[in-house]
């Protein structure tokens, strides 16, 4: 369901915005916004991986159990944030029974309009899932 997925995204990115600002006179929207990513991105070997399941625990867990692989892929990447500090594990599985596990930690820093933002300390990371989890298993196969 990807309406649910965006309209959770832009909810979780307006609370992240006004937290971030803080109320903070001068904090003009665009200016944050130009500066904070406060996703943690794993980048994927393709587009079209035969990703089947994508667990999440932590504070960055989603709230609804309804959630698959196309909840959280953006192409060949998977973004996961949370808004309060901690350590989030992320887990992927694929049709072919590759996994892939990280640890992704949140921390609280200053923000650049003032208050402070939660963010990852490790901003990508590289899954390297092999050939054989691709469409087709070639890398370069895109998704359709």
């Amino acid at each position: 369901m990807p309406e649910r997925r965006n309209l959770r995204q832009a909810l979780l990115g307006s609370l992240g915005l006004a937290l971030l600002c803080g109320g903070a006179v001068g904090c003009g929207q665009q200016s944050c916004e130009a500066s904070i990513d406060p996703y943690a991105t794993f980048n994927l070997s393709c587009a079209s991986a035969n990703l089947t399941k994508v667990d999440v625990s932590g504070p960055c867990a989603p709230t609804d159990a309804g959630t698959g692989p196309n909840d959280y892929l953006s192409g060949a990447s998977i973004g996961i944030m949370s808004l309060v500090p901690g350590t989030c594990h992320l887990s992927l599985t694929f049709a072919t029974g590759f996994t892939y596990d990280a640890d992704v930690v949140f921390d609280r820093r200053p923000g650049p309009c003032g208050g402070t933002i939660v963010s990852p300390t490790q901003m990508s990371f590289n899954v390297d899932n092999p050939p054989s989890t691709c469409a087709g298993g070639d890398p370069g196969a895109s998704g359709g």
